[in-house]
């Protein structure tokens, strides 16, 4: 049975901040069950689009320090779920997923789909509606409010 209590006294965005974090050990949980480690989905969801990265297009695109994208790189390599080749068009090595990188994270998106159809159905159709566009409001303003700070990588 779902939570539907809400927190007495706690300001708008300490109540948002509560149910992320519930959100977000939910999904660490689904998370430990899933086939890939969180790094290796990562990669895999953004090399999933078919194009080729080098090691610097994914540290830019996933706003990460360049030396965790190698290790986290080099590691689903190893593992068969990435592979490397050499460009004709660049000197750097670039890299795609390989057919069981894609069969897993198939296998875990659909998992995590599951899961979030399953709790979107606690609403109707119009409640879905609203539900998406008021949280896309909140999404793109905090990632605004980001990319205010001088540290900001978004």
């Amino acid at each position: 049975m779902p939570d539907s209590s809400r927190k007495a006294g706690l300001s708008a965005d300490r109540e948002v901040a509560s149910l992320l974090n519930r959100l977000e050990q939910s999904r660490r949980g689904a998370t430990a069950n899933a086939k890939l480690g969180a790094a290796d989905a990562r990669i895999l969801w953004l090399l999933g689009g078919g194009e080729e990265y080098t090691l610097r297009d994914i540290s830019d695109k996933l706003n990460l320090e360049q030396s965790t994208v190698n290790r986290q790189v080099n590691a689903a390599v190893k593992a068969g779920y990435v592979e490397k080749k050499r460009s004709r068009a660049r000197a750097a090595w670039v890299f795609s997923p390989s057919a069981d990188g894609r069969k897993k994270f198939d296998t875990d998106l659909e998992m995590h789909l599951g899961f979030y159809a399953r709790a979107l159905a606690e609403l109707d159709e119009s409640e879905k509606q609203v539900f998406i566009e008021l949280l896309t409001r909140v999404v793109g303003g905090y990632e605004t409010a980001i990319r205010t700070e001088s540290w900001s990588r978004i």
